[in-house]
């Protein structure tokens, strides 16, 4: 059975330390998949390891199927974790480190062996189960490490950057495999992660946090088109969107949008209180011979990505560019705009842009989205 989890106003302080999580509100549904997503040191895993019963809670309430639980012991919770380190017992079989949890449980026998050959299906193990953690690829480790959680049956997963360990190809295959199962089981899940793919990709929802503050929960289709400030804005996107600080003209009712001595007319005004424009790189794209007439900016292409299958253009920016505490941030003081790998472009070469006006993000003094 999935379980609901609430964190009500909840507080992390060391003792002689900072505060590193700042009266944090959130809600987890049953069978709801929820990404913690941030740079290192936001306090997404310290959340995690309160709720596991790992860390004291210095503030405010957690609560786990509407009871709280800040007293109780892990062993109370019905939680069950994933670590990034895999912790399995070295001199231990497969099966045994799968049983262990049971075992510490005082469980018959007969339903741990049921249960851990049900796990070991489910990810495919089967035939490791005699085999030594040593004798395991990283990607079998991790799904044994996975298995351990499953077979106690929990109400709530908890998953601390389990593919961090991984090569990119595995963390690829492993991520897939995680959302099937967790589709599959319906249980209820909070994953931690600093790496926006893993977010975007598994989360029914994401939290962004920044400083143990957050940020934003939503989709993650919302949270890419709607960041509700200037640290999401600029964390989602690889590369970051471009961030530009308008001129004190840019702040007031203008219909156009200048970039050094070019300019964009807007189809509306700049919002009151703008002091921010937010352009992704694929808001950006190569003006066609017949376009001469729509809107676009002519630059110098300073350095080319080839991707394969897109390039990845920087030229250097007209306007001072907003600084960017966390995320994939261009070459210092320069744009970026993602376009079609034909034709191939190169540095040195002049290019014209359209901008698609629509796509615009505006922020005000505060950071705050418009």
């Amino acid at each position: 059975m999935s379980s609901r989890v609430e964190f009500r106003s909840v507080s992390k302080r060391y003792e002689h330390g900072p505060e590193v999580i700042r009266s944090l509100s959130l809600s987890i549904e049953p069978g709801e998949f929820m990404v913690l997503l941030g740079p290192s040191g936001c306090g997404k895993s310290t959340l995690l390891r309160m709720l596991a019963g790992l860390e004291d809670i210095s503030g405010g309430e957690l609560l786990i199927d509407r009871t709280v639980v800040n007293a109780m012991t892990p062993q109370q919770r019905n939680i069950a974790m994933v670590f990034q380190n895999y912790a399995l017992y070295p001199h231990m079989s497969v099966r045994s480190n799968l049983a262990f949890p049971l075992r510490m449980r005082g469980m018959p026998k007969r339903e741990i062996g049921a249960r851990v050959l049900q796990a070991a299906q489910t990810l495919g193990i089967e035939d490791l189960l005699e085999r030594k953690p040593a004798q395991l690829s990283g990607g079998q480790r991790q799904r044994v490490a996975m298995g351990r959680a499953i077979v106690r049956e929990p109400g709530v997963f908890l998953m601390d950057e389990p593919l961090s360990n991984l090569d990119a190809r595995l963390r690829n295959q492993i991520r897939g495999e995680i959302a099937a199962l967790q589709r599959r089981m319906g249980t209820t899940t909070l994953y931690v992660t600093h790496d926006q793919v893993e977010a975007m990709t598994l989360g029914n929802r994401v939290a962004v946090l920044h400083a143990g503050r957050l940020q934003q929960v939503d989709t993650p289709a919302e949270l890419y088109a709607r960041p509700a400030n200037l640290f999401v804005a600029g964390f989602l996107g690889s590369p970051a969107m471009n961030l530009l600080q308008l001129a004190p003209a840019g702040a007031r009712d203008a219909r156009r949008l200048d970039f050094g001595e070019q300019s964009v007319p807007l189809d509306a005004p700049t919002p009151p209180g703008a002091v921010t424009v937010g352009i992704r790189p694929e808001s950006f794209a190569p003006a066609a011979a017949d376009e001469r007439g729509s809107p676009s900016i002519e630059v110098a292409i300073t350095e080319v990505e080839a991707l394969g299958h897109e390039q990845i253009l920087y030229f250097e920016s007209p306007l001072p560019l907003q600084p960017i505490e966390a995320g994939t941030r261009s070459p210092a003081g320069l744009m970026s705009a993602r376009v079609p790998a034909a034709p191939p472009l190169e540095r040195g070469q002049r290019v014209r842009l359209t901008v698609q006006k629509n796509t615009l993000h505006w922020f005000d003094r505060d950071g705050r989205r418009l």
